[in-house]
């Protein structure tokens, strides 16, 4: 509970641009989430995403970037090992806690990019991991259905494909 306040204190002092304030907590932060929860827990992966885009508003690149990095690599070794075995619900869930860290990454990367070339190929890595996985559990999902041997569910999941297919048209044409 400690560590999350101190992370918080650091995220308040960053967007009020109180800078040198949003460091220090952010380390005791993250010395202190590394320490009560280990290195492979989220928290510990959202302090160094903190303490990296404050490094990032103070112009410190390199200690931003390593931050940022480490946080998105530990979100998607999360992702590799959470991931596989949860509802398609919970997946949609957990997705939308980590999305956010891999968007202000690609957002340091575009600003960054020519300070710090290897910002590109580490987008392209982390686009095709986290595609690949999504595309690998959308597929275990229709496999599920389709050979479960249900009929009532594998008409309705045609149903619902078809309905999403229209859909996707739809959003495609113009206003008339």
């Amino acid at each position: 509970a400690y560590g999350r306040i101190l992370h918080d204190l650091s995220v308040f002092f960053r967007l009020t641009d109180r800078l040198q304030e949003a460091e220090q907590f952010g380390m005791k932060a993250l010395t202190i989430r590394k320490s009560v929860l280990g290195d492979s827990h989220p928290d510990h992966a959202r302090s160094m995403e903190q303490l990296g885009l404050v490094y990032w508003k103070q112009g410190k690149s390199r200690e931003a970037y390593t931050l940022l990095k480490g946080a998105a690599d530990a979100s998607l070794r999360f992702i590799n090992n959470y991931f596989r075995p949860m509802s398609e619900a919970e997946q949609t869930r957990y997705w939308a806690t980590l999305q956010p860290g891999f968007q202000r990454f690609y957002a340091f990367a575009i600003d960054q990019r020519e300070k710090i070339p290897s910002l590109c190929s580490d987008v392209f890595n982390y686009q095709i991991a986290i595609k690949a996985l999504l595309l690998q559990s959308a597929a275990k999902t229709r496999q599920s259905v389709l050979s479960g041997g249900d009929a009532g569910l594998t008409a309705d999941y045609k149903d619902w494909v078809s309905r999403k297919e229209m859909l996707a048209r739809y959003y495609g044409l113009t206003r008339e």
